[in-house]
Formats: structure tokens, sequence, C-alpha cells
């Protein structure tokens, strides 16, 4: 169909349409630049024409002239489970960890007084795949003590403008149950041989492990249209002279990329690896197709090692975030903030029993001295005692002019 006449031409239910580049027109969109094709042959031709050194000076310098006055496009990049190019390329959104970081072995967070405040992670942040979307798993810690977090943001845009976000404050322990707080993550690599295993080893004490897959599976009908293909990817879990198999079939019929996650618990009891460190590898049951119509790409994208949480976050406040990535949280996010309020107690002069003033439960100021003596008797829990605070001697006058002090 001549480009004059595509605006008449209506397509039908059925039909096949096939492109095709002519020698015509701009390049672009990592097609090949007919007018670079054009300066090329014409060096070639003058360095011909002209012969000898002359020749050979025409042919260097003329390609050098060519790249630097028509560069070629760089390639489209290839895209989880696909190549470039190709039917099928994932239009799926992927999110990657806020930019907030960790600060191991470094002194916890501790606000004093009302602050904006970019939290630090409190573990190592983890994906998953639910059906077919991808969420993020971070956790933030807002420091020590019991501050009301309030206008939490990534970026400059409030949490609660995004779709798809949940939240879980720590509980009187600390403890968040919806993000593991131990987990490693470990890339895999593509399910390309029926015969060569990927081998991969999860961290000591792991308990349970998860497999990201990313496949392509589909096929194009003789009359365009896409029907199913399958794929079974074989899984063992071997620890010493114990192997544990599983097979996990991958079925689609849709050029989008097939995202799933399995995870396997590891047995607790029985024969366990002397190493205290299982191997998990993975390979395709069949070859790979070679039918130029038949889509079946399978890459082991990573996987994840969750190990038990033995941390004690008493006095710490802590929050767990889940994103699902979307067209408005995608990609690398911007960094998590709020603005945090410690609460202290505050000398109330009518309170008491007799009337000579008493200090109140734990409420919101910005009374420096309540802060500092707040803080000078220190952040304390049942076990150990003292979280945090300062060491200095404070001395207190009474009326009677009697002196206690209180380290």
């Amino acid at each position: 169909v001549p480009p004059a006449e595509w605006a008449a031409r209506r397509l039908a239910a059925g039909d096949l349409v096939t492109l095709r580049a002519a020698v015509a027109g701009g390049g672009g969109g990592g097609g090949t630049d007919p007018v670079r094709t054009v300066a090329q042959v014409a060096v070639l031709v003058a360095a011909t024409v002209v012969g000898g050194p002359a020749g050979a000076a025409i042919a260097i310098f003329g390609s050098l002239a060519i790249d630097a006055l028509l560069p070629l496009d760089p390639p489209t990049a290839a895209l989880p489970g696909g190549a470039a190019g190709q039917p099928g390329a994932d239009q799926r959104y992927s999110v990657a960890g806020a930019q907030n970081r960790g600060r191991p072995h470094q002194p916890l967070l501790l606000v004093l007084g009302r602050h904006l405040v970019h939290p630090d992670l409190g573990a190592a942040s983890y994906t998953e795949f639910e059906s077919a979307d991808q969420y993020l798993y971070s956790l933030f810690h807002w420091g020590l003590g019991s501050p009301v977090v309030s206008d939490l943001k990534i970026g400059s845009t409030a949490l609660t403008d995004y779709q798809g976000v949940t939240t879980e404050w720590g509980d009187a322990r600390g403890r968040v149950g919806l993000i593991a707080g131990n987990v490693d993550t470990v890339e895999g690599g593509a399910l390309e041989s029926h015969t060569a295993w990927i081998t991969r080893t999860a961290s000591r004490g792991t308990e349970r492990v998860a497999l990201d897959l990313v496949a392509r599976l589909f096929r194009v009908e003789d009359d365009g249209d896409i029907a199913r293909a399958t794929v079974t990817v074989k899984v063992e879990l071997v620890a010493d002279a114990r192997v544990i198999r599983h097979d996990v079939v991958l079925a689609h019929d849709d050029q989008t990329a097939l995202r799933t996650t399995v995870s396997y618990d590891l047995p607790s009891t029985g024969v366990q690896p002397a190493s205290g460190q299982w191997v998990v590898r993975c390979r395709r049951a069949a070859a790979p197709s070679t039918e130029d119509r038949h889509y079946d790409d399978v890459t082991w994208q990573a996987m994840r090692s969750y190990q038990p949480d033995t941390g004690d976050y008493t006095g710490q406040a802590r929050l767990g975030v889940k994103i699902r990535a979307s067209g408005q949280l995608s990609g690398r996010l911007d960094r998590v903030s709020g603005m945090v309020q410690q609460l202290a107690p505050v000398w109330n002069a009518a309170g008491g029993d007799d009337g000579r003033g008493a200090w109140t439960a734990p409420m919101a100021t910005r009374n420096p001295a309540w802060i500092f003596r707040w803080f000078a008797l220190g952040i304390r829990s049942a076990d150990p005692p003292r979280r945090a605070g300062s060491k200095v001697v404070m001395v207190i006058a009474s009326p009677s002019s009697e002196r206690k002090e209180r380290r």
C-alpha cells in the first residue's frame, strides 16, 4: 500500500500488516539512515578514483567526518526477557528503591524538637512480583523514642496522592509485619540451556527463597493471531546430598512480559547443609524453540534469601512501605521524607493532686528545657533500660533548697 493511500485504506479484522523500510526519507529508530549510506558510498568512490595514499586518506578522514556529522542512532535497549526490536517488548512498570540510604554501624537517628527528616533505611529494600505487577518493599527508620511523623512525601509529592501504596508502623517492639527485615538479593541469569544449570547460593540461615522469573511466551499464527506458548523451568534446592525438585510451568499468550515470583520454604528439620547454606539451581526443561514466530525466552531475574530478623527494635520508630510500580511510581524513587515531632513530658504548674504541679504525659513541645530534661533522663525501655540519653548529672533545686541529683 503506497503511503499516499494509507489514509484511505482501512484495516479490517484479520488483516496482517507487514512494514518494511525503503531507501528514502530520514533514518532513526535504529534503522538504516539513507543519507549516511549515500555519504559512505561517495567516500568510497572518491577514494577509489584518487587511489594511492591520497585515496586512503580520503577514506579515513571521510569516515571520521561521516561519524561526526551523521552519527549512528544508539540501539534500543533490550528489556527483560526479550531482545530489542522483537515483538513482545516489556511495557510493564518496574520500580527501584528510594534514594534514602542506610548507615550501617552508625548511631541511630534521634530527633529533638520538630524537624524535616529524610529517614534512614531500616533494612535492605527488595521487590516481588504479584499478579504480574512489581511491588517494592522498604523499611524506614525515623529514630529513637516515640516521635509523631506527619506529611509523608516521596520527593515533593504527598504519599497519600499515590495509588498502590500500603504503610504499616512498627508495634510496641518496633516490628513491622509488612516487611521482611533480613533479605538478601542476588541476580540470576538467562535460562538458555536445557542441560546446563544456573546456580546461586542462598545466604546462611535462609528460611525461604524466592525466584523472580520473567518470560516472553507467545506464538504468532499464520493469520497474525497471538497464541499461547509454554515453557517449564526446573528448580532444584540442594543441601549436601539432599535435592528438592520443583517444576515451574509458565504459559502466556501476550506480547507483554510474563513476570512471576515463586517461593519455597526450606526445611527446618531433617538434613541441613553442613555449611548452613542451600544451593539453588535452575534450567529449562527443553531447548528454546527455533521457530521464527515462536517466542519462549525465560530469564531468572533475581533470587532472594529470607532470613530470620532477630533485631531488637524496642523504642524505635519504624515504618514499612509497600509500593506498586505504576505510571505514577516507576524507576528510581525520590527520597522519602516527613515532619518528625518528638514527644516529651512538660511541666504543668497547676497539675498534681496537691496543686504543686506535675509532669504531663509525653506531648509535643518546642521548649528546649523540657526537651533537654527528657533527653537527660534517657530514652528507656524494660530491657535494656537505656536506649539513648545524656550521661550528665542534673542538679535539681526544690523550693525547700534541698538538692537532689539524678544521673
